[in-house]
């Protein structure tokens, strides 16, 4: 088991790069989404077991690839 505690925020992004991810917590994250010359942005609050479940592979990385809050900011 991992002795690590996550420290929040954490940073993700998706391979292909047209999404990055805020997670605030086990149960929160924010997304901002390029759509063309746009960037929109979305807050999430996991209510429902599988929003949980991809806020844990988030973390995990599975799925995700690690960002930075430079990538985040400057997305």
């Amino acid at each position: 088991m991992n002795d690590k505690v996550n420290s929040f925020p954490i940073y993700r992004k998706l391979t292909n790069s047209v999404r990055v991810y805020q997670i605030l917590n086990d149960r929160s994250f924010n997304e901002k989404q390029r759509l063309g010359a746009k960037v929109l942005d979305y807050s999430v609050i996991a209510s429902q077991y599988p929003e949980m479940l991809r806020i844990q592979d988030m973390i995990s990385c599975i799925g995700f690839e690690k960002a930075t809050s430079e990538e985040w900011e400057n997305y």
